[in-house]
């Protein structure tokens, strides 16, 4: 069918894994048919189970969707406390200027191939707004207005075991729908994190 100025444009979805297992992970994108997840961390590796870059590469190409790794599209180390805790307008600017300059080509390629696969753009932060990834999938949106940034949400709650004295990134709360200006929608409280780790992006 050829395409028609009402046609509802192409989904590029923002997805972060903080606080689930593979398995949910997985769920997720299987439930917004995903084909092709692009890795936007500048480092591909994890202290959570599964989410270093072998790991959950063989696990993707299992479920039929493909990995990328886009390390040009990942924040800077001496930029990523901006969008923690610090000035996140700052680390916003930071990242377009970054994208705009040294990372323009990876940038269109993330673009390009949004043009014929269902995309989600892979971080670490449960929020997109606390992530530099909400930067990069407006950035693929302006590039190609038929692109719509989303985030992907699970649509059944899952059953989060806990071990005890888990850490890192294991009770930041549920992942929830993220769009548009990528609102925060916690669906659960749990205590704070340890802030004196971090992964990497």
């Amino acid at each position: 069918m050829a395409a028609t100025s009402t046609q509802r444009p192409r989904t590029i979805y923002s997805v972060g894994y903080e606080g689930l297992t593979l398995e949910q992970f997985l769920q997720r994108l299987a439930e917004h048919d995903v084909t092709t997840l692009v890795d936007v961390r500048m480092t591909a590796a994890s202290r959570r189970p599964g989410f270093s870059k072998q790991k959950p590469q063989k696990a993707l190409t299992a479920a039929g969707i493909s990995y990328v790794h886009e390390r040009d599209l990942g924040n800077p180390r001496d930029n990523r406390e901006n969008f923690r805790t610090g000035d996140r307008e700052l680390g916003r600017a930071r990242m377009r200027a970054r994208l705009k300059d040294g990372s323009g080509e990876a940038l269109r390629r993330l673009v390009d191939l949004s043009r014929t696969e269902r995309v989600a753009v892979l971080c670490v932060e449960r929020l997109a707004a606390s992530c530099h990834r909400q930067v990069v999938t407006e950035m693929a949106c302006e590039i190609e207005p038929s692109l719509a940034a989303a985030g992907a949400k699970l649509t059944r709650r899952p059953n989060r075991a806990r071990k005890a004295g888990a850490d890192e990134h294991e009770d930041e709360g549920k992942p929830g729908l993220t769009q548009g200006n990528y609102p925060a929608m916690p669906e659960v409280t749990l205590r704070e994190p340890d802030p004196s780790v971090h992964e990497s992006r």
